[in-house]
């Protein structure tokens, strides 16, 4: 985690700082960018959904010309982006990197399972940080 701070002002009102806050705090720290397609498509897998491909030919190609032209034309698809994926409706859908980040930082059920798959909260610090920030907020702080 970046800092070991944690504002309590925005937790005083329930009492008590709980797990579930801190991680909200640390979803909100993480720094999530295209490095992490890798990962999103693989928590995509688990859910049984397709992934993400910058290559819109590789989609294509998984499918017959009659079909290919029909999932451009339904989908929300334009060449010019940089990312392809098949909605729910096996039509192509495209993505700038822009709105994929956007998709990815929104998820919150994937950043959820990449903390725990990744380990990247020492629970050991951050039940200390959380025992510390509600006596804090017992005593008025």
């Amino acid at each position: 985690m970046k800092n070991d701070a944690i504002l309590l002002t925005q937790y005083e009102k329930y009492g008590v700082l709980k797990r579930e806050d801190f991680v909200q705090c640390f979803i909100d720290e993480m720094d999530i960018n295209l490095s992490f397609v890798g990962r999103y498509n693989e928590w995509l897998a688990e859910q049984g959904d397709a992934g993400f491909t910058a290559d819109w030919e590789e989609l294509v190609k998984q499918l017959d010309p009659v079909e290919a032209v029909r999932a451009t034309y339904y989908g929300r698809f334009s060449m010019g982006d940089d990312w392809f994926t098949f909605d729910g409706y096996q039509n192509i859908e495209s993505y700038t990197d822009r709105r994929l980040v956007k998709e990815m930082k929104g998820n919150t059920d994937f950043l959820s399972w990449l903390i725990e798959k990744d380990d990247l909260i020492d629970w050991e610090k951050a039940d200390r940080i959380i025992e510390e920030a509600n006596e804090l907020v017992k005593k008025g702080y």
